[in-house]
């Protein structure tokens, strides 16, 4: 059933139980509402009011990683911001064979990345020889990680989302 942007929409996000889920549905719908993609502007706020809403209540929200260690959620509206707008920047550049993964508030590009490694530095990423690997991280953001981790590691502990920026769904 497809929503009129004129109603009142409050429950983009009632189903989500977690900011992980509550992140995810946002990217499914921003890729599906938005008005590059042939969605409308008024949508688009809706769910980016609700989006930023749900995640501040969801502020000190407690859960098990993959890795059955303990963890909680803190809100940070300027990280979570740069984290979407550094992915959104990744996938302008229509890289193909290159992936983008948001690992957490980290973006990682991954693939054959070689032919766009300049554009990727001017883009703000940096090399990581060990995971082979460009990423980017939230400015003032510190390493907690176990430093011999995959990103594969990572991904279980923090939540992950993987896109493909050669898809032909990418926004221009």
């Amino acid at each position: 059933m497809r929503r009129k942007a004129s109603a009142l929409m409050s429950d983009w996000f009632a189903q989500c139980e977690s900011p992980q889920d509550v992140k995810s549905l946002y990217r499914r719908l921003a890729m599906k509402h938005h008005p590059d993609r042939g969605g409308d502007h008024e949508s688009m706020v809706s769910i980016n009011l609700e989006y930023e809403a749900v995640l501040k209540r969801m502020n000190g929200y407690s859960f098990s990683g993959d890795d059955g260690k303990e963890r909680v959620y803190r809100w940070d509206e300027a990280v979570e911001k740069a984290a979407m707008e550094m992915v959104l920047k990744a996938l302008s550049l229509r890289m193909h064979d290159v992936q983008v993964n948001l690992i957490g508030t980290w973006v990682w590009c991954t693939g054959e990345t070689k032919p766009y490694k300049d554009a990727l530095k001017e883009s703000g990423f940096r090399w990581h020889p060990k995971r082979v690997a460009w990423y980017w991280a939230p400015p003032e953001s510190h390493s907690h990680y176990n430093k011999r981790a995959t990103l594969g590691d990572l991904a279980r502990w923090y939540g992950s989302k993987r896109f493909e920026s050669s898809d032909e769904n990418v926004p221009a």
